[in-house]
């Protein structure tokens, strides 16, 4: 397959002449509706898309420490227009940190499962005994303007295992490199005991703000007053993708993604299909011949190893065809002795 055939995403720009009325924020003037295949060739190079059965297609990062969970390589900063915002240190954090959500695969390990709605984080928040705790929302849990988060009657205390927490003392929750002070996960369960849920999202004037800490308390603990930044959005496909902080503004990479209706190939497809959906795509919808798939498996001594399969689209009916030829080929070749 080549380079061009290959290419999965379609990245249709419709560029709108006005600038956003949900946001005061200032940056790019004009919008891109940007397909969620867009998601594909500016993620590939970090990581690998593979198939879930429950979620479809899903990225795994490239390179994950032991450990490594989401929400940890980076630190956290206060916005006067989104409330919490996480800041990754990775290259590729702009999108698997503020659309979609993560799930633990037995297989995979961490995986992001794609999605439209852009947040200043996707995370559960945990205070109470001087720490804070926060872990990736699980991908039952949506969000809508007009009904907010809707946890789709999940408890988030029994949803969210132990191990996906990340806990830091309060006045270690600003510091730089949050992950040096997480505590151990052993310690999990207990901190999990002596803190409460606190996650909270709302809409301020179209704006979708994280406000599950509280500020005042975080400031009386530290003894200063947080600096609030003011959130440039840039919305241009040729915009920078890092974040960043210049005095008291943030500049953030915030593209408007949506699903289209017109028909996309293979992976580019499935990834729009996909997106917090809760079964697999099926690669018969698919207006390409077939598509590579590449996941991991084991084998008998359960070993990792790569697995490629070729899935049929088009022309499955004509192998269905071929396959009752050879069975009854074979059969008569048995019957006369021939094998």
């Amino acid at each position: 397959m080549n380079t061009s055939s290959s290419r999965l995403v379609f990245v249709i720009a419709i560029v709108a002449c006005c600038a956003s009325l949900a946001s005061p924020t200032r940056g790019d003037h004009k919008h891109e509706e940007l397909d969620v295949g867009f998601f594909y060739d500016e993620l590939a190079p970090y990581g690998e898309w593979v198939p879930i059965k429950e979620y479809g297609w899903v990225w795994t990062p490239h390179n994950a420490p032991p450990g490594w969970r989401p929400y940890t390589i980076g630190n956290w900063t206060f916005t006067d227009d989104y409330g919490w915002f996480w800041v990754s240190d990775r290259e590729w954090g702009w999108a698997p940190f503020h659309y979609g959500r993560w799930v633990l695969d037995k297989h995979h390990g961490w995986a992001w499962v794609p999605g439209t709605e852009w947040g200043p984080a996707w995370v559960a928040w945990r205070s109470g005994g001087g720490h804070i705790g926060w872990a990736p929302l699980p991908p039952a849990v949506e969000w809508s303007v007009d009904a907010g988060l809707n946890l789709n009657g999940l408890d988030l205390n029994i949803a969210i295992h132990s191990s996906h927490w990340s806990f830091v003392e309060e006045q270690l929750f600003l510091s730089p490199h949050v992950h040096e002070h997480c505590a151990r996960p052993t310690r999990n369960i207990t901190l999990l005991h002596s803190t409460a849920n606190t996650t909270h999202y709302t809409v301020v004037q179209g704006r979708i703000v994280n406000a599950g800490l509280s500020v005042k308390h975080i400031e009386r603990t530290l003894g200063r007053p947080i600096v609030r930044l003011h959130v440039d959005v840039h919305a241009s496909s040729t915009s920078t993708r890092r974040v960043e902080i210049k005095g008291t503004r943030i500049n953030v990479f915030k593209p408007m993604v949506v699903r289209r209706t017109t028909k996309r190939t293979s992976r580019s497809d499935a990834i729009h299909r996909n997106t917090h959906s809760s079964h697999a795509p099926s690669p018969s919808t698919s207006s390409r011949r077939s598509i590579k798939v590449q996941y991991k498996s084991k084998d008998s001594r359960g070993h990792s190893k790569e697995v490629h399969q070729r899935w049929k689209i088009e022309n499955r009916d004509h192998d269905k065809g071929h396959n009752k030829h050879k069975r009854k080929e074979g059969k008569r070749r048995r019957k006369h002795g021939h094998d």
